[in-house]
C-alpha cells in the first residue's frame, strides 16, 4: 500500500501497479511548474515495465483519462472491463473467458470490496489459480485501523478508520451505515488546516449519513494554522448544510461518550493519527460507571451555638444567616456562599410544593457523572 505524499510517486519502480484514485490531495507536494499531481501519475504509469500490469479504477471519473498507458479497468461501471457484480454471499468479476467463481470475503464497505476485486484483477493477470486467491481473501480480516471493530459493547460496534480525506470519510460513513441497524455516530479528528479550509462543504457532505458527529480540533500534523481556520469554517459548513454535530476536545471525549448509544448502534472513529488512542477513549467512555467513593459528601466542623438542628436543611439555613458569605459548594471554578444556596432551597422547595408534594415523598435528584 503506498501513497501520494511528500513526492513519493516520483520514487516508486513498481513492477506492477493498482491505482485506486486520484483525488484533490497532496498537489501541492508536485511542483505546478512540472504538471503537478496529474503529472506525477502520468509519470509513475509509464515507469512500469513493458510487461508490468496496471489495474485502475474504472469507476473513478478522472482517472483513465490521466494516463498515456494501456490499463485494466476494474469496479461497479458498467464500462469497466472487470465489473463487480454483487451477490449475498460476496461478488463476482465479469470479464473472465472461462466465468469468475464467487468470491467471498470478510469485509465492510463498497470501497473495501473495490479493492479486492482490484487485487483480484491484478493477482488474475499474473496468471495466479482461482482458488488460491478465494482462499487469501476468504482468510483476510483486514488491516489494523482499516474499519477495524476494536470492541462491541452490549450491541454497540466501535469501529477505528484511518480515513481523515473527506472522499475515504465518505466511503467509510457509508460502510457503517450500511451496517448499523441502530444510530451511527462519528467522531472524528479533521487533519491539517489546508485541508479542512480548502473543503469544508466536502467534510460536512461526507459526514451528512451519520446521525450525529463529534468533532475534535483539527489535527496541524505539524501544519501551522496561517490562515486561521481552526474548526469554525467546519462548523460553519456543517451548521449551513444541516449537519447535526458537537465540538469536543480529546480531554472530554469519554465523558462525552457516557451513556450515549444502546445495542445496534455503531460509533465510527476517524483519525489520521496513527494511534487508536481516540477508539480506545470512546470505549473507555462506554464503559464507565459512576465511581464510588468511601469519603463522606459532606463534612460537619465546629458545632454551631444554640440547640442542634433537626436536619441538614435547617443546618445549611443557620450557617447561612451566620455567615452569608462563607462558601458552601465549590465545583468545577464556580462557588456559591451560603447566602446565594439559602434562597435557591427556598425556590426549589417552593416549587415542589407546588407541583403537590410533602414531607415524606421521594423526590428523585439526576446528575450528570463527575
Amino acid at each position: 500500500e503506498a501513497c501520494e505524499a511528500f513526492g513519493a510517486l516520483d520514487a516508486w519502480r513498481p513492477a506492477h501497479a493498482v491505482i485506486t484514485c486520484v483525488d484533490d490531495e497532496h498537489d501541492d507536494h508536485y511542483d505546478a511548474a512540472g504538471g503537478g499531481l496529474d503529472a506525477a501519475f502520468h509519470r509513475f504509469a509509464a515507469r512500469l515495465p513493458a510487461g508490468g500490469h496496471l489495474i485502475v479504477n474504472g469507476d473513478d471519473a478522472h482517472l483513465a483519462v490521466r494516463l498515456d498507458r494501456q490499463a485494466v479497468s476494474c469496479g461497479f461501471g458498467t464500462t469497466c472491463d472487470r465489473r463487480i457484480r454483487m451477490e449475498v454471499d460476496g461478488f463476482r468479476l465479469t470479464g473472465y473467458a472461462d466465468g469468475a467463481p464467487l468470491i467471498r470475503h470478510r469485509l465492510h464497505g463498497g470501497h473495501m470490496v473495490a479493492n479486492i476485486a482490484a487485487a483480484v484483477t491484478l493477482a488474475r493477470s499474473l496468471g495466479i489459480d482461482w482458488q488460491p486467491i478465494l482462499d487469501a481473501v476468504a482468510d483476510f480480516s483486514g488491516l489494523s485501523r482499516r474499519f477495524e471493530t476494536v470492541a462491541t459493547l452490549g450491541g454497540v460496534r466501535v469501529v477505528d478508520d484511518f480515513a481523515h480525506h473527506p472522499t475515504e470519510i465518505a466511503a467509510t460513513v457509508a460502510a457503517a451505515r450500511d451496517l448499523t441497524p441502530g444510530r451511527l455516530t462519528v467522531v472524528l479528528e479533521p487533519q491539517l488546516f489546508s485541508r479542512v479550509g480548502r473543503m469544508p462543504l466536502a467534510y460536512a457532505e461526507a459526514l451528512r449519513q451519520a446521525d450525529h458527529s463529534f468533532i475534535l480540533p483539527v489535527d496541524g500534523a505539524g501544519e501551522a494554522d496561517d490562515r486561521g481556520v481552526g474548526n469554525g469554517v467546519l462548523s460553519a459548513a456543517l451548521t449551513a448544510g444541516g449537519v447535526p454535530f458537537t465540538p469536543v476536545t480529546r480531554a472530554a471525549l469519554s465523558e462525552a461518550m457516557y451513556g450515549l448509544c444502546a445495542a445496534g448502534d455503531t460509533v465510527l472513529v476517524m483519525s489520521g493519527r496513527p494511534l487508536p488512542d481516540l477508539a480506545q477513549a470512546v470505549v473507555t467512555g462506554l464503559t464507565a460507571a459512576p465511581v464510588a467513593s468511601d469519603a463522606p459528601a459532606i463534612q460537619i466542623g465546629s458545632p454551631l451555638a444554640g440547640d442542634p438542628p433537626d436536619s441538614l436543611v435547617e443546618l445549611i439555613l443557620r450557617r447561612a444567616a451566620l455567615a452569608p458569605d462563607a462558601p458552601a459548594v465549590a465545583m468545577e471554578g464556580l462557588t456559591l456562599s451560603y447566602g446565594d444556596l439559602a434562597p435557591r432551597a427556598h425556590a426549589l422547595a417552593a416549587a415542589l410544593t407546588a407541583e403537590g408534594l410533602r414531607p415524606g415523598h421521594a423526590v428523585a435528584v439526576c446528575l450528570r457523572a463527575s
